[in-house]
């Protein structure tokens, strides 16, 4: 990750508001967003952050063991939903522990479809 000088700070939250969180991560805008066409991701219409070390996330109502946690096929990537409404908020791995990724669509104040992408191939993995 970036320096902590060049980390800016971020909000996001559910639908309803009972989860939600500030992180930082370099500037999102200039960020190349990452866009996964597994079944679950194209659902859920994510478009990822790079990961972020949990030590630079606050949740600031409600926290990460309140929200759904799905796993599927090799049970090894964590979706979180709210249980309320549905929003689908961050992702965590196995193979990546101490680490999130968010889902850009719930970060307030970034246009998630004008970012550039990376295209993961999920359906393949």
């Amino acid at each position: 990750m970036s320096s902590e000088s060049s980390l800016k700070l971020y909000k996001g939250h559910c639908h309803c508001g009972k989860f939600a969180y500030e992180f930082k991560h370099a500037p999102l805008e200039s960020h190349k967003a990452t866009v996964c066409n597994c079944s679950i991701c194209s659902r859920k219409a994510y478009v990822y952050s790079s990961l972020t070390p949990l030590t630079d996330v606050t949740w600031t109502s409600g926290e990460l063991g309140g929200l759904t946690d799905y796993v599927w096929r090799t049970k090894t990537t964590h979706h979180y939903f709210c249980p309320i409404d549905g929003s689908a908020l961050c992702t965590t791995l196995d193979g990546k522990p101490g680490f999130i990724f968010f889902n850009l669509n719930c970060v307030d104040d970034i246009d998630a479809s004008a970012l550039e992408k990376n295209f993961y191939d999920g359906k393949s993995a």
